[in-house]
């Protein structure tokens, strides 16, 4: 534990010393209550190591109320097991959204409802995590004014860490709007999702040349951010 953060180190120590007593509790002969202290025990020792994974990343796993911090006799009220589980896990998890095709879609009405999922995404999605987001069912030849509509929809998205979609399927317009507009830095992630069908499942060796041909934009952007890195997505 040499090294590391004052709070890090006492959660861990904390930790420590939680699991050693839940197994030494449930190890002696004349406990009766023993499944009963070892998964309590258990239960404050993972508590306590997903602390110090927080402490670590300076993040404060403390609950809050009203945009505060609360505390309980002047020591803040920590997060328990299941609110730990909640904000380690959710970083793990990355939504994929599809922008729906509707009848009588056009430029103008596709405009209007990507001007919808922005001001939802602000409300109830929030600015931090990522997301993937495609036009899969959008037409290519749909243009919001002169834009394609995966330029434009990715431009109204650039406030968003939003993770952009390509496939061996897709347009040179689609390709050079992700390419162009993350070597312009409106794409702030360095994530790309490669969407995958059954049938380059099939037989790989057939469209290799045609995905590193289709992919070759925006992996090897010229520019001084990082290039992108692949995330596939198998659909079924």
């Amino acid at each position: 534990m040499r090294g590391l953060p004052r709070k890090v180190k006492g959660a861990l120590e904390k930790a420590r010393d939680s699991a050693l007593l839940a197994v030494e509790v449930y190890n002696k002969p004349a406990v009766k209550f023993k499944s009963g202290g070892y998964i309590t025990l258990m239960v404050i020792a993972w508590t306590a190591l997903f602390h110090a994974i927080f402490f670590k990343k300076k993040r404060k796993p403390f609950r809050k109320e009203h945009g505060r911090f609360l505390r309980i006799e002047n020591d803040f009220k920590h997060w328990e097991l299941d609110e730990c589980l909640s904000q380690y896990f959710k970083t793990d998890i990355c939504p994929f959204f599809d922008y729906p095709r509707k009848p009588g879609l056009n430029g103008d009405k596709f405009k209007i409802g990507v001007e919808k999922v922005v001001r939802s995404f602000k409300k109830h999605v929030g600015m931090d995590g990522e997301f993937y987001f495609d036009n899969y069912d959008i037409d290519d030849s749909l243009k919001v004014g002169t834009k394609h509509n995966y330029w434009f929809l990715l431009e109204s998205l650039a406030a968003f860490p939003v993770i952009p979609v390509v496939s061996v399927d897709r347009s040179p317009e689609h390709i050079a709007a992700v390419a162009k507009l993350k070597s312009d830095g409106k794409v702030q992630s360095d994530i790309i999702g490669f969407r995958v069908t059954p049938e380059i499942f099939e037989d790989y060796s057939v469209i290799e040349d045609e995905i590193t041909s289709e992919l070759g934009p925006v992996c090897r952007l010229q520019c001084n951010r990082p290039c992108f890195r692949l995330s596939g997505m198998h659909e079924a």
